[in-house]
């Protein structure tokens, strides 16, 4: 995950970095920083996701202040909500919109949690759902475990249980050595 964007104000010329991992529902992330010589008190850098009825399903005001120099650091606590995918990251100087600061940025569900169309959802029986940014068509299955597509949410139990190895496939990529669907 790497953005930038450049951006020119009336004073200074300040650049919006979006580094490292993605940020995760209900955790901190500190991906977002800022390379400028302007005072880090006059920055504001906020998370947001619209949901379908117009209003947010999600935003976060970031904190931020100096790190190395010439660096602004955000530190946002990204709200334990639904909605992920992609969010906007904005970045303001003295309350005003930084040219092109407004980004987007992958949100991720939780361990526990997959993404489907957008939303996060409890992971169901049968999967093992044990890293942050699971994905449906990524799903992956416990052993004994199988499921016809990569967007079935059904999860069935293997009529010969050593049949099913486990793992993200769908079909016969499901299937133990030696075994076919």
């Amino acid at each position: 995950l790497a953005y930038e964007v450049a951006a020119a104000t009336s004073r200074e010329a300040a650049t919006l970095r979006l580094d490292g991992a993605a940020p995760v529902l209900g955790h901190v992330w500190t991906g977002a920083s800022i390379e400028t010589a302007v005072d880090a008190a006059e920055f504001e850098v906020a998370l947001s996701v619209l949901g379908k009825d117009g209003g947010y399903a999600g935003y976060a005001t970031c904190d931020v202040e100096a790190g190395a120099p010439g660096i602004v650091d955000a530190r946002c606590d990204v709200p334990a909500v639904d909605a992920a995918g992609a969010w906007n990251v904005t970045a303001a100087l003295d309350g005003a919109l930084v040219d092109a600061g407004r980004q987007f940025v992958g949100v991720a569900c939780p361990t526990g949690r997959y993404e489907a169309r957008g939303v996060c959802r409890d992971c169901p029986g049968g999967a093992t759902c044990v890293a942050d940014g699971l994905e449906l068509a990524s799903l992956p299955l416990a052993p004994g475990r199988w499921r016809s597509g990569p967007s079935s949410t059904r999860l069935r139990r293997c009529p010969l249980a050593d049949a099913c190895a486990g793992g993200n496939g769908t079909g016969d990529a499901i299937c133990a050595e030696g075994y076919s669907s």
